[in-house]
């Protein structure tokens, strides 16, 4: 999370989120690829332009998690981008 102190007396800040580099579904995507094993992880990391540990990581979630475990990131993820109070 990043947040700034707006420049008045309010004593209000702004705080953004960042969003995600990868969809859900290209997550998915990648796990698949990986895990049917006609490529190596370094082979679809590059395609994506990721590191090959980041593809494990994803592949493992899938193996545990199923695919409910890219949906409930992603719609974390989105459901607060920013706010100010």
């Amino acid at each position: 999370m990043n947040c700034t102190q707006l420049l008045d007396t309010s004593n209000n800040w702004r705080c953004s989120f960042l969003m995600a580099k990868y969809t859900a579904e290209e997550k998915l995507q990648a796990a698949l690829r990986y895990l049917e094993g006609k490529e190596s992880s370094h082979e679809i990391a590059k395609s994506i332009g990721t590191d090959h540990t980041t593809i494990l990581n994803w592949s493992k979630q899938y193996e545990y998690n199923g695919v409910e475990e890219f949906i409930k990131i992603e719609t974390n993820i989105r459901s607060v981008i920013l706010y100010t109070y």
